[in-house]
């Protein structure tokens, strides 16, 4: 309100000027001036009141207008805060749905993974019971034919005694003395064809033992059919000799029926036949030995080859579903950065969002307060043009008070306008505060580090 005491004194002057009026009202030409006077200074009244009106028209048109943008930047702010809130509810479904998968993969590697352990322990210990069940019966089988061998070599031994026995009673039965000579003979011609026997059957020996010895470094099969051969060669040698000495028993069984000369050479015929048995028996029986080694190494090498064939048919199954998974597990990654660089998309879009509402508020906020400070300035050097033009134009006290009481309500009004500015802009800076503790707690609960504060208050 302008100061009173320049009004009273412009009162006080308007009296003082209405007495010299009165007192000269006789001359009319002052009272014309004084008329001219009293309209330049209404029209110049009417003149500040219509650019008063103006500029609060103008403030007022203002008022209007921050009040409107005001709320579309709120409206905006609202619209952006239910976009990010939308958001982070999409990336949160996304990211337990990618974790599903994940979480469903794991589990169906877990399980693939141990019904291959479970498989193979199982072939494992499958192979191990037939493995043991053959050892056995090949143990078994052993023990059959060396019972068998132990019988026929029994058999043999007692049919030897009792033929022994038999011509041994024969021999002392019949008188040697017939046949000394032929015994002498026969003896040297034996002996001879025994000593021409023994050098082949040697060379023979030395032979086979040798081609053995070469073919042992041969395949197994290969060398077992070449022993099998050798076996069956020497069984019929074996029979052949046998053979023959039957027939030779049978023809001295003639001739000391006949001649009764031949006792003494069948007895030594007997004995050396004996001995070559026995030097046989023991080339036989390492043969047979031999033979049968020979035969369980094959059974174990086809084992063994068997158990390799399927060894490496499960490794290659087992390399494939390695390539397979090693393919899945690429995927995923691939998936899993996909999803990463969505994120890191989403934050930087939260991000440059956040920062474009920042500086949207900050500007809106320095312009307001711009303006402010314009309309303080415009509104003192009005009080200032005001209170002068009052001055100027010498109201009445009533008309002066009347005037400041309705330039002190517009100002008061001005105010209160002033001052729910500064409360809507203190509420709009709450809620700035509050969204950049929301956006620090989501950004917390999905684990992305969060902008400084301190940088975001700054932009």
């Amino acid at each position: 309100m302008p100061p009173k005491t320049a009004t009273a004194a412009a009162g006080g002057q308007q009296r003082e000027k209405g007495k010299k009026d009165g007192a000269a009202a006789a001359d009319p030409v002052k009272e014309l001036r004084n008329m001219e006077d009293i309209h330049e200074v209404l029209a110049k009244a009417q003149q500040l009141r219509n650019y008063f009106q103006a500029e609060r028209d103008k403030v007022n048109g203002m008022w209007d207008i921050t009040k409107k943008e005001l709320e579309n930047e709120q409206f905006s702010l609202q619209n952006a805060e239910s976009e990010l809130e939308e958001l982070e509810r999409e990336h949160q479904v996304e990211m337990k749905v990618y974790q599903q998968k994940v979480r469903h993969l794991l589990y169906d590697q877990k399980v693939a993974v141990k019904q291959l352990r479970d498989e193979s322990d199982a072939a494992l210990r499958q192979a191990e019971a037939a493995h043991t069940q053959r050892m056995h019966q090949l143990e078994v089988e052993r023990q059959r034919r060396m019972t068998g061998m132990q019988s026929a070599r029994e058999a043999q031994e007692s049919r030897i005694v009792d033929q022994r026995d038999g011509h041994q009673y024969m021999l002392t039965v019949t008188k040697r003395r017939n046949h000394e000579k032929e015994l002498a003979r026969l003896q040297a011609s034996y002996e001879a064809k025994l000593s021409t026997l023994r050098e082949d059957l040697e060379l023979r020996r030395r032979a086979e033992v040798q081609d053995a010895e070469e073919r042992y470094n041969l395949h197994i099969n290969h060398l077992i059919q070449q022993h099998e051969d050798k076996f069956n060669e020497m069984k019929a040698y074996y029979n052949h000799i046998t053979h023959n000495n039957l027939e030779i028993i049978q023809s001295l069984k003639d001739e000391i029926a006949t001649m009764k000369k031949n006792d003494e050479h069948n007895e030594g015929l007997m004995f050396e036949i004996e001995k070559e048995n026995e030097n046989l028996v023991a080339p036989l029986e390492q043969l047979e030995k031999e033979v049968a080694e020979l035969q369980v190494k094959k059974q174990q090498h086809i084992q063994d080859k068997q158990s390799l064939r399927s060894f490496r048919t499960r490794y290659k199954l087992l390399q494939q579903q390695l390539c397979a998974l090693r393919q899945e597990k690429e995927m995923l990654e691939d998936q899993y950065k996909n999803v990463y660089d969505e994120r890191e998309d989403l934050r930087a879009k939260f991000e440059s969002a956040l920062r474009e509402a920042m500086d949207v508020v900050a500007d809106r906020n320095n312009s307001l307060q711009q303006n402010l400070i314009e309309a303080h300035a415009r509104l003192e050097q009005r009080d200032a043009q005001l209170e002068g033009v009052l001055r100027a134009m010498g109201l009445e006290p009533a008309a002066m008070e009347l005037i400041s009481n309705e330039i002190d309500a517009e100002v008061q009004a001005k105010n209160q306008v002033i001052k729910d500015l500064h409360f809507e802009m203190r509420r709009l800076e709450k809620k700035v505060n509050a969204m950049v503790e929301e956006y620090e707690r989501r950004c917390r609960a999905v684990g992305v580090p969060p902008l400084d504060r301190a940088s975001v208050m700054q932009v």
